[in-house]
């Protein structure tokens, strides 16, 4: 179950977007869960009490708070990178300002059903993939991890770092039986001793990649064409969907 939050002080948009949403993820048979907030600190309550949002359309114009610093104050907490984040608004320049805040697009009011379609497909295509457990074994017991929140893997010797964005955990293994578990997607094993997930790079450069915790991670010579490309790949996929 995915869940779909839409924040917006007009009951009217939220009741359109919501049937769009709706109409859409019945026609691909995709099980979704939506939550209507009506202000901003409605919003914050909810995430300070409940799992993350998957999705979240966000307006920017809301009557209390700017939908760019609540955007802000989710982004603050990495537990949060995993929601992709919406704009909408009924004005076009906005786009430096949402920069930092890595949102997955930026629509603008009155939105139609195509558009809405085309976001939920982006996101089908980079993301519902992701929704399955990673599975590993500690202190003689199974514990499960949400893909989407694993943010690089670090073998050393035989202890392997899942770091994630709730921490890091441990447990004894070999980072290629590893990546059999992991999509192919969106991790890459970018050195005999890293695995990475795409969506956590912040800056990529030729021999070395910096991820959203600031960790900086070596590329392997023997594998820098072959990961350009990949990035290439991801790149062009997200955005001509």
């Amino acid at each position: 179950m995915y869940t779909i939050g839409i924040c917006d002080d007009n009951e009217l948009f939220c009741w359109k977007l919501e049937n769009f949403i709706l109409d859409y993820c019945d026609k691909i048979h995709w099980e979704v869960e939506t939550i209507i907030f009506s202000s901003g600190e409605e919003l914050l309550k909810h995430w300070n009490q409940e799992e993350p949002l998957d999705m979240l359309f966000l307006d920017i114009e809301l009557k209390t708070m700017s939908g760019i610093s609540i955007g802000q104050e989710l982004r603050k907490n990495p537990e949060n990178e995993s929601t992709q984040i919406v704009f909408v608004s009924i004005k076009k320049d906005y786009a430096l300002q949402l920069f930092k805040i890595r949102p997955l697009d930026f629509l603008v009011k009155p939105i139609s059903y195509e558009e809405a379609a085309k976001i939920l497909d982006t996101y089908c295509k980079l993301f519902i993939h992701m929704k399955p457990m990673f599975e590993y074994r500690s202190s003689k017991k199974m514990y499960r991890l949400d893909q989407r929140n694993i943010i690089f893997l670090q073998s050393s010797g035989k202890i392997i770092t899942i770091h994630t964005t709730n921490g890091n955990r441990q447990f004894y293994g070999k980072l290629s039986e590893t990546m059999n578990q992991l999509n192919k997607n969106c991790f890459y094993c970018v050195h005999k001793s890293y695995i990475i997930n795409i969506n956590y790079i912040l800056e990529y450069q030729a021999n070395e990649l910096l991820m959203s915790d600031f960790t900086k991670i070596p590329i392997s010579q023997s594998r820098r064409i072959a990961f350009r490309q990949s990035i290439l790949k991801h790149h062009i996929e997200s955005r001509t969907i």
